[in-house]
């Protein structure tokens, strides 16, 4: 709970000692009855949400240099561990300090603002660890240097905010996200495998993945079936000791020849690369005395003394480079050598085997070509299987979360809904509450509608957008809502009654609403009673503005 917020800056009228203190409930920042602009309403709604993370404050009039300047807000917060009071200057935002005593005099430490953020989701009681503080708590502080407020997607943070982030946010704040989410993983897995496996195949980088069809796994398989068949009467000429005896030989000699090549291959390589440092010998180049003479005709003022450090500079890099470039020739000449030894030994190996069986020489290259074969086809076939087994795999999680995530986000607006008809009925009797509907695009990215069906009155979606807040502060952890005038003027008489009531019944909660409200003395005696009941401070055009003056009044600019 937001318990107070401080500044040294505000005008000696507001709070106590310039301390605005705050309560579980409703917290009314009164307006005049006129309803007048720049008294700082809305600046110090601006100010709550910074003692709860935000950043418009930082960036409003209020912080340049013809108002009132960078300035330092001392706020503290109630949390289970007990009061723990802050500050946060507009210079430096991103910072946040902590003191021990409410006041503000003992200061204990920093951290950043985005830890302190995480201490107020900590303490907020939401549990989603994908869900970041300023994620759940901006869209629901409605207050702004624009005043904009869009009643058909009130869910989105900003104006730029997309309908699938702000849906991802309400799930992470009702709990379904996390098993979404091991759904959306399962089918992203899943899809990954399979996308590298078929292609790999499309493309045929590789000869054991190389079925791109049913077709050619069905050939495959004959191939397969047919090479086996002939392998297999050939072993029928032979012992079939000898036989496979034979075939472990030929293979050892396939292995041996391809060793061989690529032995060969790397000392290619590397005599390749001596080569290529006998041709790029780094040579010498002394600048004489006839070319300084020549460069002082032209430019008499040049520095030759300079020149001639750049040119030891460039002597010794020479040198050095020399040197290791000597080195790097003389350890390619040692691995030329260890390879000519391994060449040696296997050719020595080559030589000493010898054909075994009763087979001809034709007929054991002939079984070495089917042996190849069968394992071919065999990698093959079982590459296709994989693949398939893999797709089925993705559809199944596929077709798994199409089933479980409309479930999980229809029970979440159920949820929503319901709560939505009955705070709906409790202030527009009789009258079509306003719903919440969520759908999956054509890319698989969800959106949303929300307002009353055959009612676009601006009293209407601004009661709404109330009611859709208070359904959410009701059914979440979110611990608070800031809403401004702005808001709450084109609402009825009738349903704003109900709705003070609603926002003062949140202390029960344990939860904050903070409301800018004017022209207190239009509204109903009810009205009128919950608003004094539950002011925090009032603010008027006859010299009690937040900061004792308005800078948008020429007679009031000069003043300080």
């Amino acid at each position: 709970m937001l318990k107070e917020i401080y500044s040294s800056r505000f005008a000696a009228h507001v709070g106590v000692d310039r301390h605005i203190q705050f309560h579980d409930g409703l917290n009314v920042v009164l307006g005049g009855e006129q309803a007048e602009n720049s008294i700082g309403k809305s600046t110090l709604l601006m100010i709550v949400d910074y003692a709860f993370g935000g950043k418009t404050f930082g960036k409003s009039d209020a912080v340049k240099d013809y108002a009132v300047g960078d300035h330092e807000i001392f706020f503290a917060h109630e949390f289970a561990s007990g009061t723990r009071y802050f500050s946060r200057d507009t210079a430096q935002p991103n910072l946040v300090r902590e003191y021990s005593d409410g006041m503000y005099s003992l200061l204990t430490g920093s951290m950043t603002a985005e830890d302190f953020c995480r201490t107020l989701k900590e303490e907020s009681g939401f549990q989603d660890p994908d869900l970041t503080w300023r994620e759940a708590a901006a869209t629901f502080a409605r207050v702004s240097m624009s005043h904009e407020i869009d009643y058909a997607k009130p869910l989105n943070a900003s104006m730029h905010t997309p309908d699938a982030q702000a849906v991802r946010t309400l799930e992470k704040m009702f709990g379904v996200f996390q098993p979404i989410k091991q759904l959306e993983t399962a089918v992203s897995d899943a899809r990954k495998r399979y996308d590298v496996m078929h292609g790999a195949a499309k493309l045929g980088l590789s000869d054991y993945i190389s079925l791109r069809s049913k077709r050619d796994r069905r050939n495959a398989q004959a191939q397969l079936e047919a090479a086996e068949r002939e392998l297999n009467d050939l072993k029928l000429a032979a012992d079939q000791k000898l036989f496979e005896e034979g075939i472990a030989a030929s293979e050892r000699n396939n292995e041996l020849k391809a060793e061989i090549n690529e032995l060969l291959q790397k000392r290619d390589l590397l005599t390749a690369k001596i080569g290529i440092i006998d041709r790029g010998k780094i040579t010498r180049h002394d600048v004489d005395v006839r070319q300084i003479e020549a460069l002082l005709r032209f430019f008499p003022n040049a520095d030759i003394g300079r020149i001639e450090e750049i040119e030891a500079f460039h002597h010794k890099l020479t040198e050095i480079l020399s040197d290791e470039l000597s080195a790097q020739k003389e350890q390619y000449r040692l691995m030329i050598g260890s390879i000519d030894n391994q060449i040696n030994h296997l050719r020595t190996e080559l030589a000493d085997m010898g054909q075994t069986g009763t087979l001809s020489t034709e007929e054991w290259d002939k079984a070495g070509e089917l042996n190849g074969t069968i394992h071919r086809l065999q990698a093959q076939i079982g590459s296709w299987d994989k693949t398939e087994t893999l797709k089925e795999a993705m559809q199944e999680a596929s077709a798994e979360l199409q089933i479980q995530r409309p479930k999980l986000i229809g029970r979440m607006t159920g949820t929503i809904n319901t709560a939505l008809k009955q705070l709906n009925d409790a202030v527009d009797t009789g009258n079509n509450p306003p719903e919440l509907r969520i759908s999956e695009t054509r890319n698989g990215k969800q959106s949303y509608t929300f307002g009353t069906e055959r009612d676009t009155g601006a009293g209407t979606r601004a009661k709404d957008v109330v009611l859709l807040d208070l359904a959410i502060l009701e059914r979440t952890d979110l611990p608070m809502l800031i809403h401004d005038s702005t808001l709450l003027k084109n609402i009825g008489d009738e349903p704003i009654e109900s709705i003070m009531e609603m926002y003062a019944k949140t202390d029960a909660m344990g939860k904050q609403v903070f409301i800018a409200f004017d022209k207190r003395g239009s509204y109903s005696e009810k009205t009128r009673q919950i608003i004094d009941d539950h002011t925090v401070v009032s603010l008027n055009a006859d010299g009690r503005a937040l900061y004792g003056r308005r800078w948008n009044r020429i007679e009031e600019q000069g003043e300080s």
